[in-house]
């Protein structure tokens, strides 16, 4: 298929530049694509990634909420809220998430409570970028579909509709 080829090098092109815009790490083709090729599963990317987007969404909900709420600020959840959001984000190479993450939780440790709030609107807009980049690529992928692996030439010069000879044993 000729134009799922021309289609597959615009995907490349796509994820390098997701890459190298920071978007995403090394870590997406480490953690994400390369387990998905060596398991056989097609649709393990976009698996992978809606789990994450629908997790860290929750994560980013309560972080919010525990920033919003006029109570004193629970740091011992809202830690480990953010470690559990850069940990996931880290894992499937969401470069930019992880890093605002990072950001963050070190201003929430030190009890910086104005930045601590203007950055969490900065991992929600690197959040929904990635969601909506990561869509376009998803979408790219399941238009092309699969790579088409090289037939490998015939070691006989027997038809595909024949069967091979077998050898029976004693």
């Amino acid at each position: 298929m000729a134009s799922n080829s021309g289609l597959h090098r615009e995907i490349e092109a796509f994820r390098q530049l997701l890459l190298d815009e920071g978007f995403l790490n090394d870590a997406f083709k480490l953690n994400v694509e390369n387990v998905g090729s060596m398991i056989g599963k097609p649709n393990f990317v976009e698996e992978i990634m809606t789990t994450y987007f629908r997790d860290s969404a929750k994560y980013i909900e309560k972080a919010e909420k525990l920033l919003d709420d006029d109570m004193p600020i629970n740091i011992v959840e809202l830690n480990r809220i953010l470690r559990n959001l850069n940990r996931s984000s880290a894992i499937i190479g969401a470069h930019r998430v992880s890093n605002e993450t990072s950001k963050l939780r070190d201003y929430g440790l030190d009890g910086n409570w104005v930045c601590c709030k203007a950055s969490l609107q900065l991992v929600k807009r690197e959040h929904a970028e990635l969601k909506g980049r990561m869509a376009t690529y998803l979408q790219m992928k399941r238009q092309a579909g699969p790579v088409e692996a090289a037939e490998r030439p015939m070691s006989s010069g027997r038809n595909k509709a024949e069967p091979a000879e077998t050898t029976k044993r004693p």
